[in-house]
């Protein structure tokens, strides 16, 4: 009884490899058409991951480094402050 079940299930098996490669191609068109924008908005985001890596790593080296600890807060500040783009804005937050 099991053995006609099993050759079935070979047999299943035989014919789906060999549909498999005429599936293929019709699921690589069915998926849409990636924009040029998306592209490039995606190689941004993969640029910016490696960037943000390779800042990391600078910075443990900077840390492993022996070096005067007001030279590293002031990095830091600088580093805190780069994100708000204004002028006055360091100053301001010293004359609070």
């Amino acid at each position: 009884m099991q053995q006609p079940k099993a050759r079935v299930l070979q047999l299943v098996l035989q014919a789906r490899r060999l549909l498999l490669p005429l599936h293929q191609p019709t699921v690589k068109k069915l998926q849409k058409p990636v924009k040029p924008t998306q592209r490039r908005a995606r190689l941004r985001l993969l640029t910016r991951r490696k960037h943000q890596l390779q800042a990391r790593r600078l910075q443990k080296q900077v840390k492993t480094q022996p070096g005067s600890t007001q030279a590293r807060q002031q990095s830091r500040i600088n580093m805190s402050y780069s994100r708000f783009l204004m002028c006055g804005y360091r100053l301001t937050i010293h004359w609070i």
